[in-house]
């Protein structure tokens, strides 16, 4: 496990080209991931080039997975819509699916499941398949447009009063300046077939401009899209500030182009049942494109520590994985946009932080990205139970949690408050945002955060698993 972590690590922190930019890391991670045999257990045991829905109901058999008439009436769609999407007049129809439903119904596994069918079942060689985590996605589309514009010539000229401003070229060397979200759909064009986009929520509205222009985009240059989400269309963002303005082209556009796909019903939680029952939301999500140190097990060893009386336990866990990777020190680890975070302690495949250095300093997706790539096992101490006036801080808790189980990194939390109750003030305080965001979407996040917590740390139904480790220093 160590090599392949050093490995890893050394793939995490090279340097990366606009040419091959963040889409190399991860989207087209998962396709070298399968071809290295990573996912061999997707799609189950069917022939190749067998049917979706057959090669599903295979890996139903082979996995002993519990049959969801959702996710089974799921597939058969997706099988339907991609067939229509094979069309040549695909473009008059709705060459995109969405995936909706609530948390732990198992949007993400039928996302990978359909990714990795739709690379082995296309002749010749299958189909070239992107595949990400939304905060991925957005993250790689950031980088490229600031290499773009780094790349676009300037021009001077004055204005009616007189003073010097710039104009931007094409960045190709046309004279004409263009959209560069022209170009960043061109360019995702040249490296995929299908681009499969896990968790879609909007909470910024630049995102929601900049999305909208670049699907319009994608959908010119004929790339099927798969989007998996908690909600419909129509409710993304739903009541947020100005959605009418920013919003509502995004979510009129997928409403026109999207087969919307219902999966779960309410109040069924597949992570938070009995690991023996939970089996049809979390089996071999852990295989996408991670390198093979990282495995769903890896994923739920995780532990949720709650209370005072557990933070020595906590220490005592971190003090054990340090020794084992070499003794702890300082490292500064590599962010987008030439950035840099100086972690204050880490060992060879792990970093520990406290709450306020992980969650209390203006940190973002791109810096939690670049924690999970780099470590498989990530300590945080002293989560608060947060209130009304941590909504900053407790949505970035809850990004960090989807990134390490979007990268099967694994998850060690020491928290005030029992899991149930660590967002109990803030989920009390519904009513209108005074900031961007809906309260609406917060409530879907937190849900969503704390079934992925029960997965992650061993916690189903309200039973806590400490791991081996964790249970051996206390």
């Amino acid at each position: 496990m160590r090599t392949s972590s050093l490995r890893w690590r050394a793939r995490a922190q090279a340097p990366l080209s606009f040419a091959t930019s963040r889409l190399r890391a991860p989207l087209q991670l998962h396709a070298r991931a399968c071809s290295n045999g990573v996912e061999a257990a997707t799609p189950g045991a069917a022939r190749i080039g067998a049917p979706l829905v057959e090669a599903w109901e295979a890996r139903v058999v082979q996995h002993g997975m519990v049959v969801d008439e959702s996710q089974r009436a799921a597939v058969e769609r997706l099988e339907r819509y991609d067939g229509e999407a094979s069309l040549p007049d695909r473009c008059a129809l709705r060459p995109w699916a969405y995936l909706y439903g609530p948390v732990g119904s198992g949007k993400t596994m039928l996302l990978d499941h359909y990714a990795a069918h739709a690379r082995a079942a296309r002749a010749p060689g299958g189909s070239r398949v992107l595949r990400a985590h939304f905060h991925d996605f957005m993250l790689s589309v950031h980088e490229q447009l600031h290499a773009l514009q780094l790349r676009r010539p300037k021009r001077v000229r004055k204005t009616l009063s007189g003073l010097d401003v710039y104009d931007y070229g094409d960045p190709d060397g046309g004279a004409s300046a263009v959209d560069t979200l022209t170009h960043v759909a061109s360019h995702l064009r040249a490296r995929a077939d299908v681009v499969c986009v896990d968790e879609l929520c909007v909470t910024d509205l630049a995102d929601a401009l900049m999305l909208s222009r670049l699907t319009r985009a994608l959908l010119h240059e004929g790339v099927r899209i798969v989007f998996t989400s908690n909600q419909p269309p129509s409710k993304l963002f739903e009541s947020g500030l100005d959605r009418a303005r920013y919003v509502a082209p995004l979510a009129a556009l997928l409403r026109a182009r999207c087969v919307p796909v219902r999966v779960g019903v309410e109040g069924i939680d597949y992570r938070e049942l009995p690991a023996s029952v939970s089996a049809s939301a979390s089996v071999a999500v852990g295989t996408r494109r991670e390198p093979a140190a990282r495995t769903l097990a890896h994923r739920a060893s995780g532990a949720y520590i709650a209370g005072a009386d557990g933070a020595p336990a906590f220490e005592r866990a971190w003090a054990a994985r340090a020794a084992a990777g070499g003794g702890e020190a300082r490292a500064s680890l590599p962010i987008a946009f030439a950035r840099r975070w100086v972690l204050s302690r880490a060992t060879r495949g792990a970093a520990r932080l406290d709450f306020d250095e992980a969650c209390g300093r203006g940190r973002g997706a791109a810096d939690f990205l670049a924690l999970a790539r780099t470590y498989e096992e990530v300590f945080v101490g002293g989560v608060p139970s947060f209130s009304a006036k941590q909504e900053d801080e407790a949505r970035r808790l809850i990004t960090l949690v989807d990134v390490c189980y979007d990268w099967q990194a694994r998850l060690v939390l020491h928290a005030h408050a029992p899991r149930d109750a660590l967002f109990s003030a803030l989920s009390a305080g519904a009513g209108a945002d005074g900031g961007g965001a809906p309260r609406g979407e917060l409530q879907w996040m937190v849900r969503r955060c704390l079934s992925r917590l029960a997965e992650m740390t061993g916690e189903r139904g309200g039973r806590l698993a400490r791991t081996a480790a964790v249970d051996a220093a206390a």
